[in-house]
């Protein structure tokens, strides 16, 4: 028992690229917010062909949900329930501060990468009030992978 979950799945794009992702897990205990995850893209060394890799992490605060019928007080309640106070970016990361519209509560959130592969992957970050986003860009040769 490692204290992670662990997931294996293989995989054939719509352009038939075969691909195995695994991903890991670890929360902490004693702080439930904080985690790691790690995602491992990798092309089988059998692959006919190399395979052309965009992975985009995100990150978002006040995201539009679904409405629910019924009751029109639920989808007014959480329209923009954050306010946004500060916003930024690394090559790696981004950072969102948000307050909470009503009882002013401070809501932070923040996500830094760490990118395992071959030396000519792209690594770009943005960020917005209420968007962050980390895209990795790079081309896997049969056998080869990615860790983000």
């Amino acid at each position: 028992r490692a204290g992670t979950l662990t997931r294996h799945v293989d995989w054939v794009s719509p352009a038939g690229q075969r691909v195995t992702v695994t991903s890991e897990r670890l929360v902490s205990f004693s702080q439930r917010s904080v985690a790691a995850i790690s995602y491992e893209v990798a092309v089988p060394p059998d692959a006919g062909s190399e395979a052309l890799l965009v992975i985009q992490s995100e990150l978002f605060a006040n995201e539009q949900m679904p409405v629910i019928e019924g009751d029109p007080r639920v989808a007014a309640a959480l329209q923009n329930v954050l306010v946004p106070e500060h916003h930024s970016f690394s090559s790696h990361g981004a950072r969102m501060t948000h307050q909470t519209r009503r009882s002013e509560l401070r809501v932070g959130a923040a996500m830094e990468h760490q990118v395992y592969g071959p030396d000519d992957a792209q690594v770009t970050s943005s960020c917005s009030n209420n968007v962050g986003r980390t895209t990795v860009i790079t081309r896997l040769k049969p056998g080869q992978s990615l860790r983000v």
